[in-house]
């Protein structure tokens, strides 16, 4: 069976024969979000089609493409929401890291370079996107974003609160 990366997805994107309708996206308006809904919806297409062997190649193209954007639209959503929500609290932000896996995809990169470019003319926001060599390995991510906190000698003490989960909600400004 072969396997379908962000690449392959955007390949013979001018096959109108395989049209995949958009995926909904989760929690709008929310900054939380979930995957789970889409992931469902790719399950409900496949399975509506008669299942993943009777897919041809332009059909999982084009079902990749629809993945892929409908993923991408809610990364995109969460950080605007997040950008304005800082907004609001006067809560500067300098930088955006966008690191792991999800970073080494050249469609995220370029959506997220335009989605923090056009955010807020008022504040210059940096989005620091990792060599895509190091993108495969979380620790090689953690390591690399702070690197850049060490070198602004922006240090935390022992002290910090470990979460599991943090609600951006429950930050104070």
């Amino acid at each position: 069976m072969e396997q379908f990366c962000a690449e392959e997805a955007n390949k013979g994107h001018d096959d109108e024969t395989d049209h995949i309708s958009p995926f909904p996206g989760p929690m709008h308006g929310q900054l939380a979000f979930s995957y789970t809904g889409l992931h469902s919806s790719v399950e409900r297409c496949i399975h509506s089609r008669g299942g993943l062997a009777n897919l041809n190649v332009s059909t999982r193209r084009a079902l990749a493409r629809a993945f892929q954007h409908a993923a991408v639209l809610q990364l995109e959503e969460k950080l605007h929401l997040a950008l304005n929500w800082c907004k609001r609290r006067d809560i500067r932000i300098r930088h955006v890291i966008v690191s792991g896996g999800v970073a080494s995809n050249a469609f995220v990169r370029h959506r997220l370079e335009n989605c923090v470019r056009t955010a807020d003319s008022a504040q210059d926001i940096m989005l620091l996107l990792p060599p895509q060599s190091l993108c495969t390995d979380n620790a090689a991510m953690i390591a690399w974003a702070s690197m850049h906190r060490f070198h602004a000698k922006d240090y935390d003490d022992y002290a910090i609160e470990l979460r599991a989960r943090w609600k951006i909600e429950d930050l104070s400004a």
